[in-house]
């Protein structure tokens, strides 16, 4: 190798310029990594909202199968409107007083 080239090579100016240029290119890996992270955790984020899209899709369609069933349309009399059938009465359970009370009581603490 001749002179010069060898004492280009090993002047500080061009071990420092190959310093940077090695700095420069390892911070940018590091970006690219924690980049490539992000990427995949929002990508399965995503793949989890659409598995549950799925099923909820997937329930609504058999809910959707049922509705024109009278076993159907007599749930939902029943859970969501209180109707009953002719003969039969409807029980509902009452709270106590002392529970209602604590409850009450407990619901003020916690907001303090």
């Amino acid at each position: 190798m001749p002179r010069k080239t060898k004492d280009f090579i090993l002047s500080p100016l061009f071990i420092t310029i190959i310093a940077v240029i090695l700095f420069m290119a390892g911070v940018q890996y590091y970006q690219n990594i924690k980049k490539m992270e992000r990427l995949q955790n929002k990508i399965e984020r995503l793949e989890n909202n659409i598995n549950e899209a799925k099923e909820e899709n997937k329930k609504l369609a058999e809910e959707l199968q049922n509705v024109d069933s009278d076993e159907y349309i007599e749930k939902i009399a029943r859970e969501k409107l209180g109707l009953v059938k002719p003969g039969e009465v409807l029980v509902m359970p009452v709270e106590n007083e002392d529970d209602e009370n604590k409850d009450n009581k407990e619901s003020k603490e916690d907001k303090n």
